[in-house]
């Protein structure tokens, strides 16, 4: 038996030695191997010497032990024993930080009697293996970490722009790609200060405000346009990363970059393309719009100078002649707005007014349109509607769209229609939604339409016919505009049809309730070209054009006016100084001063001349050139061609008062004309003759119905 001192002396000196083998650089297995044979040479234990070590898995179960090093046990090496381990004299467990990560199993002679000496030597030993298996994991995570480190810097290096900096700004790193992008050396560029490579493309705020993120140790992120070494820049997107001391403190500064000249390069190249495509698109909206102005100056007299003979006695065949003058005349009208609204819609610079309305007067004034006696319709073509009684009245959309549309398929279905109907239907669709829709349909009796024509009819200049034999007329924007006006608007279009018997076009919108009162128009107040006037007003034309003055002061004369013309904006306002009038009538593109400036300048005066309401007569039919008229004062616009009932409606707006009544068609006097009468009618005649001459028409023509056609005539 050993004796107490000996046997502490001899535990010592295990002890120091397992210290010692613990310290070596060596595997974890290796220093578990010789601690158990440094441990298994105590005299004390049982001969021959049996134990081992087993390890735990901290990260998955404690209770999972697999052997590490054994000396003649019966446990095969590498196998695992499950919630226990031999049952030796000691089961020493091996703890770290609160965690199990192994045990200790020894066998004890027979003879040899163990004391609270040897128990705690022996949990020195466990306390000696766990700093020896942490630290050992330790190592093993911090090298795993330093190898993913590299790694990651590795791709780091091939794929970023990498610089590390002191909190000056001086450069203590620099990769291979930095190098490269810059045109400098990595010698050059240790130790130069990062303002090396500072463009002129950012201003001091900006670099202001980069610095004063990062020494408030948050992160930057942004683009910067960066100087090479031998001339020439290159853009990069960059993330500044403050690495901070214990003390919160920015130490240095990781910049990692990736070079995006290129996407720059296309940035730039696609903003002059967007700049030269929107030029473009100006230039023809303004050619456009000046194309508009000029076709409609002719076009005004036209319509006008027809709509004064309309008003005239007339036989049966002179009648029906200036009927279908005006009705051409209204096609071409309705081709250049065709026009206008496609390169509007394609250039996305419509803009949809919403506002209250009463739904079933807007179906009404649709049929109405096409009840006009300009309007070419055959006879046996009957125009029908087919509205519920549960059809909300009150809406909340675009109506000049809406009406617009509707107008559209109508005219293409009566276009198509020889005999039979048409029929507009309206129905509100998913009520109990909550996206309830208004579906209208405009439904004919016409020719059909082919089922390989069916997929291509709302696209632009698209035909049912375009042969050159074809027997419809029309541009083939109608529909497009339908379609992109409905899409505009949130809805849907479409069309069904069989050939030889008819056709439906339909389309859907959202339906938005009116939030005030709206009412049915009275009959009082249908659409005429004949209206007087319940007492007269005093009313300045304002108007270059010799032919448009004919036609106005025409018209107000119809109405009952009396009025007083000025030829351009300066003399408008000297005679709105000079005298009082209850109304202007103001063209905008004139001479010496425009109807805007003149427009200005009357609502900057002094006295209460400045409230005189001022309608714009104008040719200009763009949007946004209304919008200009509005902010100039104006306080509502007329297009030409004149429309007599728009222009009537318009100045009952404009005077606040309902002045302008429609009548029955006006009867000429049977009395002898007067001298005065006599002058205007050869005044407007004079005029018409001046007209006639400007598109190329004799006034001297023969009317004959016998009479050939000039020569110079026939094309």
């Amino acid at each position: 038996m050993t004796k107490t001192g000996d046997r502490a002396a001899e535990n010592y000196q295990v002890l120091y030695q397992l210290l010692g083998e613990a310290a070596k650089p060596s595997a974890l297995a290796d220093i578990l191997e010789n601690c158990l044979d440094i441990l298994l040479t105590l005299s004390w234990l049982s001969v021959p010497r049996k134990g081992g070590i087993f390890l735990t898995d901290a990260l998955v179960d404690h209770d999972v032990y697999e052997l590490a090093a054994a000396r003649n046990l019966e446990i095969p090496e590498g196998s695992t024993t499950i919630n226990g381990l031999p049952d030796g004299d000691y089961n020493i467990p091996i703890n770290a930080r609160g965690k199990t990560l192994g045990a200790i199993v020894l066998f004890i002679s027979e003879t040899a009697r163990t004391t609270d000496e040897d128990k705690t030597f022996l949990e020195c030993v466990a306390d000696t293996l766990a700093m020896v298996i942490m630290l050992n994991r330790q190592a093993s995570e911090l090298s795993e970490k330093m190898t993913e480190l590299h790694h990651q810097k590795l791709a780091l290096d091939k794929h970023a722009i990498v610089s590390v900096t002191d909190t000056k700004g001086n450069i203590t790193y620099a990769n291979d790609k930095f190098c490269s992008i810059s045109g400098y050396s990595r010698e050059e560029l240790i130790g130069s200060n990062h303002r090396l490579l500072k463009s002129d493309e950012h201003s001091p705020e900006f670099y202001r405000e980069l610095w004063r993120t990062i020494a408030n140790g948050r992160v930057w992120h942004g683009e910067i346009k960066n100087r090479k070494k031998l001339g020439g820049s290159y853009w990069v997107t960059s993330t500044i990363v403050p690495f901070l001391n214990a003390q919160g403190k920015p130490f240095q500064y990781v910049a990692i970059r990736t070079d995006i000249t290129a996407e720059k390069k296309k940035e730039l190249e696609l903003a002059k393309a967007h700049e030269a495509a929107e030029a473009a698109n100006n230039a023809k909206s303004a050619f456009l719009a000046t194309m508009s102005h000029e076709i409609r100056t002719p076009m005004t007299g036209v319509i006008g100078f027809a709509d004064l003979l309309l008003q005239e006695d007339m036989d049966n065949k002179s009648l029906d002649l200036v009927r279908k003058i005006k009705g051409s005349a209204r096609s071409l009208l309705r081709i250049i707005n065709d026009i206008l609204d496609i390169s509007k819609l394609d250039a996305g610079k419509v803009e949809l007014e919403y506002i209250d309305f009463h739904l079933p007067s807007l179906i009404a004034d649709v049929v109405e349109f096409f009840s006009d006696d300009s309007v070419e319709s055959p006879s046996s073509v009957r125009i029908d509607t087919d509205l519920p009684d549960n059809l909300p009245v009150g809406v909340n959309l675009d109506p000049t769209r809406l009406r617009q549309i509707l107008i559209n398929l109508v005219g293409n279905a009566r276009k198509f229609t020889e005999a039979g109907s048409i029929t507009i239907k309206c129905r509100l669709v998913g009520a109990d939604t909550i996206r309830p829709k208004l579906y209208f349909s405009v439904k004919d009796t016409g020719i059909g339409i082919q089922p390989d024509v069916l997929s291509t009819l709302f696209t632009e200049f698209s035909q049912g016919d375009a042969s050159i034999t074809r027997k419809f007329e029309g541009t083939g924007l109608g529909l497009a505009i339908c379609k992109k006006l409905a899409t505009l608007m949130q809805g849907e279009i479409g069309a069904a049809s069989i050939y030889g018997e008819g056709s439906t076009f339909w389309f859907s919108l959202p339906y938005i309730p009116a939030t005030t009162n709206v009412s049915a128009r009275t009959d009082q107040e249908v659409p005429s070209a004949y209206f007087v006037a319940r007492r007269p007003l005093h009313v300045l034309v304002v108007d270059d054009n010799r032919m448009n003055q004919q036609i106005v002061t025409a018209i107000l004369k119809s109405f009952g006016h009396t009025f007083e013309l000025a030829d351009n904006g300066r003399a408008a306002v000297e005679k709105h100084e000079a005298g009082r009038f209850d109304l202007i009538l103001m063209d905008v593109r004139m001479p010496i001063m425009s109807g805007t400036d003149a427009t200005r300048m009357i609502r900057k005066m002094d006295s209460d001349k400045k409230s005189v309401p001022i309608v714009a007569l104008t040719a200009d039919a763009m949007a946004e050139h209304r919008k200009g008229f509005y902010e100039a004062g104006m306080d509502a616009v007329v297009i030409k061609p004149i429309d007599i009932a728009l222009l009537a409606s318009t100045m009952n707006m404009a005077v606040s008062e309902r002045i302008h009544i429609p009548v029955a068609k006006l009867k000429p006097k049977k009395c002898a004309a007067t001298e005065t009468e006599i002058e205007a009618t050869e005044e407007t005649t004079a005029a018409v003759d001046a007209f006639l001459k400007q598109i190329g028409v004799s006034p001297e023509t023969e009317t004959e119905t016998d009479s050939k056609v000039p020569s110079s005539t026939v094309n």
